[in-house]
């Protein structure tokens, strides 16, 4: 297989994951959701390293923030938000800190994923100007 179609398959797998997730909201379940986007992002992940695309940095770290703020969001909704009594909501402070805290975390993964992309453009750039040194 070409990296364009790993890059194909990938994004279906994507896809895929995400309108799991969104069906599975409708039905109202956000862990089954939560696992379908989680499965999904671990499988795309494996298709990305199998075919061993590079420059992928950029889109691995964004993809990563993308479905850490969906999956937060979705443990917000089902642990994080009750119902009294009354009809009303109320705001369970374990909640909130599960979510928040998955939130970090997916968005330092994401965010070191997008570091090593400038870091890779920082290299190259230097790697061109020794080579220009170098042929001078």
């Amino acid at each position: 297989m070409t990296s364009k179609t790993r890059l194909i398959i990938g994004y279906i797998i994507l896809g895929m994951g995400l309108v799991g997730f969104i069906i599975a909201a409708v039905v109202g379940s956000f862990y089954t959701g939560s696992i379908a986007l989680l499965i999904s992002l671990i499988l795309w992940l494996i298709v990305l390293n199998v075919g061993a695309i590079d420059g992928m940095c950029g889109v691995i770290g964004s993809v990563l923030i993308f479905f850490g703020v969906i999956i937060s969001v979705a443990v917000f909704l089902s642990v994080g938000v009750h119902l009294n009594i009354f009809g009303s909501q109320e705001i369970n402070l374990e909640g909130v800190f599960k979510s928040l805290l998955l939130l970090f975390l997916f968005i330092m993964a994401g965010f070191v994923f997008v570091f090593f992309n400038n870091l890779e453009k920082k290299v190259e750039a230097l790697k061109r100007e020794i080579d220009k040194l170098n042929i001078q």
